[in-house]
């Protein structure tokens, strides 16, 4: 019995070792690993490089518009602010994009027939074009068309009936652009980069909330010399504003600050307040100073 079990391991051996013969000595070298590569409603897609692509999913994509267009609620005066529960089931309170997605529900960007926003789904070229498009119809500073002469678009018949119009006027007013086959691909995600690029000529056509912002130098007895920076009147409680720091750069002041609204579902009073902050100026900073200000 002992001579017969050993016979079986030897011959095991050797039927293992005529099995991965072909992976000789180097050949492991050789074998490259290959990332799978998913479609737009996975988590990413490898480019021609073979590296992975992030894309933004829809509640990332809400909290970006927001924050870089700096929407708010239009100054109206609320007892109690709007929730995201007033237009979506399935967008938590205490998630990290709920403020953004109920500003973005209150301006008319974004549609809540269905109370299903959706929030970790891939945001696909489509539906970017939609809430952009939407956005500008509710906030452009005028009335937006798409110019007449418009490039054509290859695949205009692969997006949904409804983001056909849109996907014209973001191609045309030069927020989206077209690959070079002149296709718009309009159900593949977007990345962080497309996100910003995109919302840079946005800003252009866009009325943002904090137009309303100003400085202003205040000189002290003593020679001293404060910057304040105001919000303009809010109508309640809970609306604030930071100066984050100052750089100076020749004669120029760049103020960095920061806003604050209130919290959804929070209580605030309904007295006009205005918001302010101030910071003082260092003593060997010019006498003459031009302030720019800039929102983080």
């Amino acid at each position: 019995m002992h001579k017969s079990a050993g016979s079986y391991i030897i011959s095991a051996l050797i039927i293992g070792a005529a099995f991965f013969w072909p992976m000789g000595p180097g050949q492991a070298d050789e074998i490259k690993f290959v990332p799978k590569i998913e479609t737009p409603a996975g988590k990413s897609l490898c480019n021609e490089a073979n590296k992975p692509v992030s894309y933004v999913n829809r509640g990332e994509f809400a909290v970006k518009l927001v924050n870089y267009l700096g929407l708010n609620l239009d100054n109206f005066r609320f007892f109690k602010a709007p929730e995201v529960s007033d237009f979506y089931d399935d967008v938590p309170a205490g998630s990290p994009q709920a403020n953004a997605v109920m500003i973005l529900a209150y301006n008319g960007a974004l549609p809540t027939t269905d109370r299903l926003f959706r929030p970790a789904e891939i945001l696909s070229r489509e539906e970017m074009a939609q809430v952009i498009s939407s956005l500008l119809r509710q906030k452009a500073a005028e009335q937006i068309e798409p110019p007449a002469a418009l490039p054509p678009i290859k695949d205009l018949a692969a997006a949904g009936s409804r983001a056909v119009d849109d996907i014209k006027l973001v191609v045309g007013l030069n927020i989206m652009s077209l690959n070079r086959d002149g296709s718009f691909l309009p159900k593949q995600g977007v990345t962080s980069e497309e996100v910003v690029a995109a919302l840079k000529e946005v800003r252009q056509l866009v009325s943002a909330g904090d137009d309303d912002v100003t400085a202003k130098i205040i000189s002290g007895a003593e020679g001293d010399r404060v910057l304040e920076i105001s919000w303009g009147e809010k109508p309640s409680s809970g609306y604030e504003i930071y100066i984050v720091d100052i750089k100076l750069e020749g004669n120029v002041l760049t103020v960095n600050y920061q806003t604050k609204e209130p919290l959804p579902g929070s209580y605030n009073s309904t007295v006009i307040t205005e918001p302010k902050d101030s910071k003082p100026i260092p003593v060997n900073y010019p006498a003459v100073l031009n302030i720019k200000l800039n929102k983080l």
